[in-house]
């Protein structure tokens, strides 16, 4: 069984020096004994998903494409660049298999680290998401842009005849205003537990990472997998 994987920091296989917890996603791999093609970013948001997907099934086969959705006001946008990605490196290397899959041409402002290249500083940056975010649809018109991706990505995927599974980091209760298009998502393969929530719900938040702590991405990679099994993506 060959995945794909794409959304932010919870979905890679673990965190950032100088923390080092494994996400869901490790431990469902684990339990699956599986091919895992892991294309997240960590501070990424929900364009760069859609777009990464959508390039890499048009260039590869998967049997099941997972994507953790993430909050709807993480703006990014494509540059001319190609950029380094510190997220994935681990004792100077970089640490993904696949890591030629890859779109390393975005930045996004919520991570630091993620910045132009030939030296310039983060705060360039930030300076030019400060004068492009005058430009910035409203928080709300970004819950409808999130949708949008969803959609957009649902309908391709099932297009291709390719399963999934989508979830959401966060419970957006902001996404239901939007109800000509949220009614158009086909939650049956939308997992019902948001991992933030359930995660702070039960005392299993590290303040320090400002992540779930481990116990809570083994209980998510429990409930993955049974709804998974349940739904019959999961092949021998």
């Amino acid at each position: 069984m060959k995945i794909l994987v794409c959304g932010a920091s919870v979905v890679m296989p673990d965190l950032s020096t100088p923390w080092s917890q494994r996400t869901w996603i490790y431990h469902l791999q684990q339990k699956l004994n599986c091919e895992v093609v892991n294309i997240a970013r960590a501070g990424c948001g929900n364009q760069y998903m859609h777009d990464a997907v959508i390039a890499e099934v048009t260039e590869r086969s998967y049997d099941l494409v997972l994507v953790s959705w993430n909050i709807a006001d993480r703006i990014e946008f494509r540059t001319q660049h190609k950029l380094p990605m510190p997220d994935w490196i681990r004792k100077g290397k970089n640490t993904n298999p696949h890591a030629e899959y890859m779109q390393s041409e975005w930045i996004w402002p919520h991570t630091n680290d993620n910045i132009m290249p030939s030296g310039e500083a983060a705060e360039t940056k930030n300076e030019l998401f400060k004068c492009r975010f005058l430009t910035m649809p409203t928080y709300e018109t970004n819950h409808q842009i999130m949708l949008t991706h969803a959609l957009s990505l649902q309908s391709t995927l099932k297009s291709y005849g390719i399963p999934y599974t989508f979830v959401w980091y966060r419970t957006l209760m902001r996404l239901k205003q939007f109800k000509n298009y949220y009614d158009k998502i086909d939650w049956n393969y939308v997992h019902p537990a948001s991992l933030f929530r359930q995660a702070k719900n039960m005392k299993m938040w590290d303040t320090k990472t400002l992540h779930p702590t481990d116990e809570a991405y083994r209980w998510y990679a429990d409930e993955m997998y049974k709804f998974l099994n349940d739904r019959n993506l999961i092949k021998p």
